[in-house]
């Protein structure tokens, strides 16, 4: 960001957290209408999108990996509606099953932290915004965990 920063005016740059994105999307798409200066106020439900279960480490799941990459670049040639048809069975057969994504365990982010907190503390000066919270013991969890929590902020299509 301080790279970007000595070539556009942070005053043209508007950052958001993916957080913010999934706690309350609304508003923080209507945020970003405000800042581009175009209409805001018009989002009214935003649907989930990328909420799959996890998909682990496997010879089954390499392969079909792999097969939604190279898919990918084979499908450019075709006509868009060709491979996304394609890709949803490979992607699909990829998050069959509900595995949960794993958790970091709190003593290897205890670990892994005091190596970011220069750069965090660093951010936060440039943005004139905290961060604290990607220094803590424990993340957030994934999307459908914070989903699943009634004390979070949900995903919300009534809005």
């Amino acid at each position: 960001m301080a790279h970007l920063f000595q070539h556009v005016d942070p005053e043209r740059v508007h950052v958001i957290r993916y957080r913010e994105l999934i706690d309350d999307p609304a508003r923080t798409v209507d945020g970003i209408a405000a800042f581009l200066g175009v209409e805001h106020g018009l989002v009214s439900s935003i649907p989930a999108s990328n909420t799959h279960g996890w998909a682990g480490e496997s010879a089954t799941n390499s392969l079909l990996r792999y097969a939604v990459r190279a898919g990918a670049a084979v499908g450019s040639l075709a006509p868009p509606q060709v491979w996304r048809r394609a890709q949803q069975l490979f992607v699909a057969a990829l998050q069959r099953g509900a595995a949960p994504r794993p958790r970091l365990k709190a003593e290897t982010r205890r670990a892994m932290v005091p190596h970011f907190v220069e750069d965090v503390g660093r951010l936060e000066a440039l943005l004139g915004r905290s961060f604290h919270d990607w220094l803590s013991d424990s993340g957030r969890g994934a999307f459908t965990e914070r989903q699943a929590d009634p004390g979070m902020p949900r995903w919300r299509e009534d809005r």
